[in-house]
């Protein structure tokens, strides 16, 4: 299994059987230059046909071997048979860094093909034993950022990794009170759970008996620097924000760009008295770091509100309602 180059997704795992999916996202060029054979162009997948749109050397590979639950993974064999890597154009040539042919590459876990700037596919059934599952099974797909593998999905599990239960708490007071962990769903409406997760006190979000799956964790206020200091050194400096934000979902033209599939969304938040606010215009994510800049009851937090192109790092209330988004360890 040949790995990717950098700022490309990595995607475990789908639950899908014995059909590729579908292309999600891409770019496609017309042709400016008089050549056929360097626009960038996208993955086409027709039934389990996978091919490059408007290359004709490209040859098409049929994926319907890899779909049959074995854990066979892509190797480099079939990135060559795709055309790609043997001739294929992947450097400058006409002083245009925007219209070459890029290269495809594999996830780590040898089960989701990437065009860089282009599609990706996912091919089920590959590498299962690599699933992100929490303790509830709910299964989640991650993201490779510069040195960062983080989850895509916001947290939805209702027990910590050892399997003890944190309670659901929904009455304003009650929440307001306490001081060890606990969730809801933003108004207390499970209907929210599939798209925005579930929201977390930072007592939960700071036990030590871990709220995220085995092998990852809640990201700590510097590894969450880690993430904007990235995007900001590779073209997202002030953008920072609309570089993780999720291409639709927010309010009032609030959208982003999601250029490396974080799939940001605005889950909203409770505050420490138990108010719900904000939900469609921000989303909030605790860090595992507590912080003494104001009160001692303080940990900081990063959020993207609709109408700032930048990632908010704030200190909040250890009572409050955020969303979690965990990192690979």
């Amino acid at each position: 299994t040949i790995t990717g180059t950098s700022q490309l997704m990595s995607v475990p795992y789908a639950l899908h059987a014995n059909t590729a999916d579908s292309i999600v996202g891409g770019t496609s060029f017309t042709e400016v230059d008089g050549s056929v054979t360097n626009e960038i162009q996208d993955l086409q997948l027709v039934g389990n046909l996978l091919s490059l749109t408007n290359n004709g050397t490209a040859t098409t590979i049929d994926l319907s071997p890899y779909l049959d639950n074995t854990n066979i993974q892509l190797d480099s064999t079939d990135i060559t048979n795709l055309g790609f890597v043997a001739g294929g154009i992947t450097a400058e040539v006409d002083a245009s860094v925007t219209n070459e042919i890029q290269q495809l590459s594999v996830s780590l876990s040898g089960d989701t093909l990437y065009l860089q700037n282009g599609g990706f596919v996912i091919i089920p059934g590959i590498s299962i034993a690599n699933a992100i599952t929490d303790e509830d099974g709910n299964v989640y797909t991650s993201v490779t950022i510069g040195t960062q593998e983080w989850m895509v999905e916001n947290l939805r599990t209702t027990k910590y990794s050892d399997g003890t239960a944190i309670p659901n708490v929904t009455d304003n007071t009650q929440w307001n009170e306490l001081s060890t962990g606990a969730w809801c769903h933003y108004d207390n409406d499970s209907s929210n759970d599939a798209t925005y997760g579930k929201l977390y006190n930072w007592y939960a979000a700071s036990d030590s008996r871990n709220v995220c799956p085995t092998d990852w964790h809640v990201p700590t206020d510097s590894e969450w620097t880690v993430l904007t200091d990235y995007l900001a050194a590779h073209g997202h400096s002030g953008s920072e924000g609309i570089a993780l934000k999720a291409t639709s979902g927010w309010n009032s033209g609030g959208n982003g760009t999601d250029d490396y599939g974080w799939l940001g969304l605005p889950g909203g938040y409770l505050a420490s008295n138990g108010s719900f606010g904000l939900i469609g215009s921000l989303g909030g994510w605790w860090s595992s770091s507590q912080s003494s800049q104001y009160s001692t009851r303080d940990a900081w937090s990063c959020d993207l509100d609709e109408n700032n192109d930048y990632v908010s790092r704030y200190t909040s209330d250890m009572k409050v309602g955020l969303s979690v988004r965990c990192l690979r360890d």
